[in-house]
C-alpha cells in the first residue's frame, strides 16, 4: 500500500511538474506572442487642422490649436495623419468676398477706410483683404487690428506710398507651395482635405507650384481643395527607383495655372502608376489641364470637367500619355490646346470610354 501511495504520489507529482511546464511554455509563448506584436509599429493616425490664421508653433491637433501653413503640415504628416484645411471664410455670416471700402495708403500707415458700410463683423485680426489695384493688387494684406467699423490698421506699412484702391477680402492662403516630406501605405494613406467650405491655395504670381509630389511618394490624397493662379497645381514627379504611385487627386478646382495636373515621369512607363484622378473641375489654363509624360500606367482618369480655355496652346486637355489605363466619362470643351483627349502611347491597352469633347 505504501508503495502503491507512493506511486501515485508520484504520478501526481510528475503529473503537476508535466501540467507546470506547460502553462510555463504556453505562458512563454503567449509572452513571446504579445512581445512580438508589441515590436511591431503601430501606425497611429493623427487629424491636423491649418487655418489662415493658425500658428506653426501650436500642435495643430484642433481648432483652437490649428497651424498656419498647409507646407509646413505637409512636412510633418506621417502614414495615417489627416490634414484638415479651415476656410475661414465660411465662419462668417457673409459669404461673398467683396467689401465695400477703400484700400489706402498714407505714408507708414496702411488702413482700411470704409464708405459708410460696417464691414468689421466680416472680419478679425489675422484675416485677409485683397486689392485689385494693377499696380499694387494681391491678397497678402493682412489685418493688424481693428479701430472701428470703418477703419482697420493693417500689419504691412507702405512707406511714403499714397493711393488708393477697392478693398476685398479674401480669406486664403498666399504663395504657399506644400511639398510632402513623406509616404503613406496600404492601409493607412496621408490625406490633406477641405474642412469646411472651399480652402484655397493662391500663388498670386502664375509661378511656382501649389501642391508637389515629388519622386518616391506613396499612397496621399488630395482632396477639395482650390488651387489658382500658379505655372502647376499639382506636379507630380518620378523616376524608376523612385517611382509615385498610388495618388488620388479628387474634387478639386484648379484654375489660371499653366497646367492644372502635370505628372511628369523621367523614366518612361516606369515612373508613374497606380493614380485615381476623379471630378476635378479645370479651367483657365494656358498649358494643358491633365498631363503625363512619361506615361502613366494602371490608373484611371474619370469624370474630370477640363473647360474654359480658350488661350490653351499647350498639347491637351487630357492625355499623353497612359498605358493599362481607363479614361472615362470626362467633359472636354472650349479649350484650344492641340487634342482635347489623347493616348500618346503605345502598348497595352487603355479604356476610353463615355467622354465628350466639344
Amino acid at each position: 500500500m505504501i508503495y502503491i501511495r507512493t506511486k501515485k504520489k508520484e504520478c501526481r507529482e510528475k503529473e503537476h511538474s508535466r501540467q507546470r511546464h506547460l502553462f510555463s511554455g504556453v505562458s512563454l509563448a503567449v509572452i513571446c506572442f504579445v512581445m512580438l506584436f508589441a515590436g511591431v509599429g503601430v501606425v497611429s493616425a493623427t487629424n491636423y487642422y491649418v487655418k489662415v490664421d493658425g500658428n506653426d508653433s501650436l500642435n495643430g491637433t484642433s481648432l483652437e490649436t490649428a497651424w498656419q501653413h498647409p507646407s509646413y503640415a505637409a512636412q510633418q504628416a506621417q502614414a495615417g495623419d489627416t490634414i484638415y484645411l479651415i476656410d475661414s471664410r465660411a465662419n462668417t455670416t457673409v459669404t461673398e468676398e467683396q467689401i465695400t471700402g477703400t484700400l489706402t495708403f498714407t505714408n507708414n500707415s496702411t488702413v482700411v477706410i470704409g464708405e459708410g458700410t460696417n464691414f468689421t463683423s466680416e472680419l478679425v485680426p489675422g484675416n485677409w483683404i485683397k486689392s485689385d489695384n494693377a499696380t499694387y493688387g494681391g491678397e497678402w494684406y493682412e489685418i493688424a487690428s481693428i479701430i472701428n467699423d470703418t477703419y482697420l490698421n493693417l500689419s504691412i506699412p507702405f512707406a511714403n506710398a499714397t493711393h488708393s484702391s477697392p478693398a476685398k477680402k479674401n480669406l486664403v492662403w498666399i504663395n504657399e507651395h506644400v511639398s510632402f516630406a513623406n509616404s503613406g501605405n496600404t492601409t493607412h494613406p496621408i490625406t490633406i482635405k477641405v474642412y469646411n467650405g472651399t480652402p484655397t491655395f493662391d500663388g498670386a504670381d502664375r509661378t511656382g507650384t501649389g501642391i508637389e509630389l515629388y519622386k518616391g511618394k506613396h499612397y496621399i490624397t488630395i482632396e477639395g481643395l482650390t488651387i489658382k493662379n500658379y505655372q502647376y497645381g499639382i506636379h507630380i514627379v518620378g523616376e524608376a527607383t523612385r517611382p509615385c504611385t498610388y495618388i488620388n487627386i479628387s474634387n478639386n478646382t484648379i484654375y489660371n495655372v499653366s497646367v492644372a495636373i502635370f505628372g511628369q515621369g523621367y523614366s518612361e512607363w516606369n515612373s508613374l502608376f497606380n493614380f485615381k484622378i476623379s471630378n476635378n473641375y479645370i479651367s483657365s489654363f494656358t498649358g494643358s489641364g491633365i498631363q503625363f509624360y512619361g506615361g502613366l500606367l494602371n490608373s484611371t482618369i474619370n469624370d474630370n470637367y477640363v473647360v474654359d480655355a480658350p488661350q490653351a496652346t499647350g498639347l491637351v486637355g487630357i492625355g499623353y500619355s497612359f498605358r493599362n489605363c481607363i479614361i472615362e466619362n470626362n467633359y472636354v470643351a472650349n479649350i484650344t490646346t492641340t487634342y482635347g483627349i489623347s493616348s500618346g502611347g503605345y502598348g497595352g491597352n487603355s479604356v476610353y470610354r463615355n467622354n465628350v469633347i466639344e
